[in-house]
């Protein structure tokens, strides 16, 4: 294909000095070369600044340091603002892209002469081993063209507020391709201080003003699960930021204009705000007593064993020392190393909290364990409940 149009590609970075130059190199690489790279530092404290600045003899590259940390949202502006590309797309610093990425999403948006597309995402970890690939299937159709705003406020809470991962566009703003007139007035509309949710702000706006949408199901966008990454908060910061995002979108003045996507909006995000708020209830270990100051294993890598752990270790009552479970892809959680029952055998622990659901599969557990020589007494199960 023909390198015609100038594809503008913003890169926002902060203290991401680790994962920085994999970003730049994939995006300078690309197969499609006519590219605009606009890389913002914002005051990183490491050496970020210092590896952004190595590649700018590449003369498609521009680096724009900040003198304070400005935030997210800001720099993604910044970047907006002196982007000259017929086409936009967003990559977070820790993030990187296939050499193919811009060249198929501008090859099927030209195609379509669709206002933006959507494409699906491998989610990595923080030494890039995939993890999960993330698509939204709509077939038959992943061509979506809006005639009214009717249209626009089915697809949102079909497409976008719908809580079932295959049927909904996720909302960051990565893993997109824009015509830069769509995304400059709609994320040039979102809130300097929104520091969360501001990718959803975003989306509700491009639909608002797009005629033609696309989803496609290529997945040529590497996303990195960091622990210290905005988007993976614990539960009390979570559900602050969504009843902030909520109120943001409620403040959105292109969003009021028209009446009646703005209701249909307010609908969709009150009733997924709803859903992720019974989601973020966690099973909880509520006997602290008996385990208090105490060498534990959790027996159950699933959800009930995740949140025991995260409660343990966030409230410091005990010291876990390790997970058992019979799925051997399960490696570690949280820094905790998950075993086989054999690992019993080779530690010092006091007791054993069965982390399952399932009475049943519970009383399984306890005669697995007694029949491995274990006492009944440092054995422990209660059926799990969320709070």
């Amino acid at each position: 294909m023909t390198n015609d149009c100038k594809v503008s590609v913003i890169i926002p970075a902060y203290d991401v000095e680790e994962y920085i130059g994999k970003c730049i190199e994939s995006v300078i690489n690309q197969t499609y070369y006519n590219l605009e790279i606009i890389i913002i530092d914002d005051y990183s404290s490491d050496n970020t600044g210092r590896i952004c600045d190595s590649y700018a003899n590449d003369s498609r590259v521009i680096v724009i340091h900040h003198n304070n940390n400005k935030g997210l949202v800001s720099s993604r502006k910044d970047g907006l603002k002196i982007a000259t590309g017929s086409y936009i797309s967003f990559i977070d610093g820790d993030d990187y892209v296939d050499d193919v990425f811009i060249e198929s999403l501008v090859k099927q948006i030209e195609n379509t002469d669709a206002d933006f597309i959507h494409g699906g995402f491998q989610q990595v970890d923080e030494c890039n081993n995939y993890i999960e690939s993330i698509v939204a299937d709509f077939s038959p159709n992943n061509t979506f063209v809006f005639n009214s705003t009717a249209d626009r406020v089915s697809f949102v809470n079909r497409h976008v507020m719908n809580t079932d991962q295959k049927c909904a566009m996720t909302y960051s703003i990565w893993s997109k391709l824009y015509k830069a007139d769509i995304i400059k007035k709609s994320y040039l509309s979102v809130p300097n201080e929104q520091n969360y949710g501001e990718d959803l702000v975003s989306l509700l706006i491009c639909i608002l003003i797009s005629k033609v949408i696309i989803v496609s199901k290529d997945t040529y966008y590497f996303y990195r699960i960091r622990k210290k990454s905005m988007s993976h908060i614990e539960k009390e910061e979570f559900l602050i930021k969504e009843l902030g995002l909520y109120e943001n979108i409620l403040r959105i003045h292109e969003l009021r204009t028209n009446v009646k996507y703005y209701n249909g909006v307010v609908v969709g995000v009150r009733n997924l705000l709803s859903y992720v708020i019974k989601q973020s209830a966690r099973y909880r270990w509520t006997n602290i007593d008996e385990i208090e100051g105490k060498r534990v294993v959790i027996f159950g890598a699933g959800n009930v064993g995740r949140d025991y752990l995260y409660q343990l270790k966030n409230e410091n009552v005990c010291d876990v020392i390790g997970i058992i479970d019979n799925d051997n892809a399960i490696k570690s959680i949280d820094g905790i190393e998950v075993h086989q029952i054999q690992y019993l055998l080779s530690c010092e622990y006091e007791r054993i909290l069965v982390a399952v659901k399932s009475k049943d599969t519970a009383v399984e557990i306890i005669d697995e364990l007694k029949e491995f020589g274990l006492s009944e007494n440092i054995i422990l199960w209660v059926m799990p409940k969320k709070y």
